[in-house]
């Protein structure tokens, strides 16, 4: 599996790279590698994906979400989160899961 994010400075990608060795002690059997992405975020990681050639999991900002939901980019996750008993969406910002939301699937 291919992990990308914005980072904005060295420090920012040695934070991710911390919280992902924690993940991975905690959970060995994933594996994946973690691709920084600086600067031109939004547009590099459009042509990534666009290409075939993008992360399987990324950072992405609620307001660019729509146009990835039009073009079917972003997975459906209603079926992973009613299937997992410990995912409640209450517990999550309102605002926040409606970013991620397209006729009623939760992104």
């Amino acid at each position: 599996m291919r992990i990308s994010s914005w980072v904005s400075s060295p420090a920012e990608t040695e934070m991710f790279e911390h919280t992902l060795d924690a993940f991975r002690a905690a959970e060995p059997e994933v594996a994946f590698d973690f691709e920084p992405i600086p600067g031109n975020y939004s547009e590099k990681l459009q042509l990534m994906l666009g290409t075939n050639t993008g992360p399987d999991l990324f950072y992405l900002k609620g307001y660019i979400a729509p146009s990835f939901m039009s073009f079917d980019i972003l997975e459906p996750l209603d079926s992973y989160t009613a299937a997992e008993p410990d995912i409640n969406l209450d517990d999550f910002y309102p605002t926040l899961l409606a970013a991620f939301q397209r006729d009623g699937v939760q992104y």
